[in-house]
C-alpha cells in the first residue's frame, strides 16, 4: 500500500474507467478523512448554494487528480487538468497547491451538482471548470464513477457550512450568529421546522433593539427622529450609529443574549449531523469501492 498523498504510479495509457484508476489510489488515513470533511464544511458557501435540509447529492470519491484544478476549452470542450504550485494564482479560498492538498486529504475529491459555481473565461479556457456528473478528468474526457459508487452520496444540505460548526473566539461569535439568521432567509425553508421559528423571532428582536437604540442614539447625538429625516438622511445617520461605542456595545450584548437562546446548541448539533453524514458518505464509498 501506497504512503497516503503519494501519487501513486499509474500506466494511464492503457486505463479506460473510472475503477482502473481508484483501485490503485492510497485510501486517505483517518486524519486525512477528517481533515477532508473541515475542508468540505468550508469549501464553498453552503448556505447560497444548498437548501435548509437535502438538495442535491455530495458525491465523495477517490480521484488522481484531487487537488488539481480542472479547466475546460469552451470550444472543443475538452477538460485539461492544472497541478497547482505555489507559485501558482489561486482562484479560491478552499484551492491548495497540490502536494500540499494532498499531504492533508490525501487522493479524496467531491462533486455536487449546484447549478451555481463561478467560471473565469481566459483565452478560451473555462478555469475551475464545472463537470455534469462525478468522475475523474482522463486524456481530456469525463470518466463518470459507477452508479453504485453514487448511491454513496450524502444529501447534508446548508447545514453543513463550516460556519455553523460554532465559535471559538468574539470575532466567530458574530459571524457564527449572522450566518445562523441566513438560515431564517434561504429558499424552500420547511414552514413546521421549529428551530427555523425561533431564529425568525430572534431576528425580529434584534431588529427592534437596532431600531430603538438607534432612535435613542439620533436623539440624544442629533436631536433628530428617524421619522424627521429623510431616506439619505437616514441612512447617512445610521451608518454613523454603526460605527459609534453605542451600537457595538448594543451588538456585544444581543451577541452575548444570542449564547443564551438554545438556538447555538441546535444549529450546531445539526451541523454535526451534516458532518456524519459525508463522513458515513466516504466509509460507505471506500466500502463499496473494494467490492467492486
Amino acid at each position: 500500500m501506497l504512503a497516503p498523498g503519494r501519487a501513486p504510479r499509474i500506466d494511464s495509457g492503457v486505463m479506460t474507467s473510472y475503477l482502473e484508476f481508484a483501485r490503485v489510489l492510497p485510501r486517505p488515513d483517518p486524519r486525512q478523512i477528517e481533515s477532508f470533511l473541515e475542508h468540505v464544511s468550508e469549501a464553498d458557501n453552503w448556505l447560497k448554494l444548498l437548501p435548509l435540509e437535502g438538495g442535491p447529492e455530495l458525491c465523495v470519491l477517490l480521484d488522481p487528480n484531487a487537488g488539481a484544478r480542472v479547466n475546460r476549452f469552451a470550444e472543443s470542450g475538452q477538460y485539461v487538468v492544472e497541478t497547482l504550485t505555489p507559485a501558482s494564482e489561486l482562484l479560491h479560498g478552499s484551492e491548495l497547491p497540490t502536494d500540499e492538498y494532498r499531504s492533508r486529504f490525501g487522493f479524496l475529491g467531491y462533486h455536487v451538482q449546484t447549478g451555481g459555481g463561478t467560471l473565469a473565461l481566459e483565452g478560451g479556457v473555462f478555469i475551475r471548470a464545472l463537470m455534469p456528473q462525478p468522475g475523474i478528468i482522463h486524456a481530456g474526457a469525463l470518466l463518470p464513477i459507477p452508479q453504485a459508487l453514487r448511491q454513496t452520496a450524502a444529501r447534508p444540505g446548508a447545514f453543513l457550512h463550516g460556519t455553523l460548526r460554532g465559535a471559538s473566539d468574539a470575532g466567530g461569535a458574530r459571524r457564527f450568529r449572522y450566518a445562523v439568521e441566513r438560515l431564517a432567509k434561504l429558499e424552500s425553508v420547511p414552514d413546521a421546522d421549529p428551530l427555523i421559528e425561533r431564529i425568525r423571532s430572534w431576528i425580529e428582536r434584534s431588529k427592534r433593539e437596532d431600531e430603538s437604540g438607534f432612535r435613542d442614539w439620533l436623539r440624544s447625538r442629533h436631536d433628530q427622529s428617524p421619522e424627521e429625516l429623510d431616506e439619505p438622511g437616514r441612512w447617512r445617520h445610521y451608518v454613523e450609529w454603526r460605527d459609534d461605542d453605542a451600537c457595538m456595545r448594543l451588538h456585544a450584548e444581543q451577541d452575548r443574549s444570542f449564547q443564551t437562546t438554545g438556538i447555538p446548541e441546535e444549529v450546531t448539533a445539526r451541523h454535526g449531523r451534516a458532518v456524519e453524514a459525508v463522513r458515513r458518505s466516504i466509509h460507505a464509498m471506500l466500502a463499496t469501492l473494494d467490492t467492486l
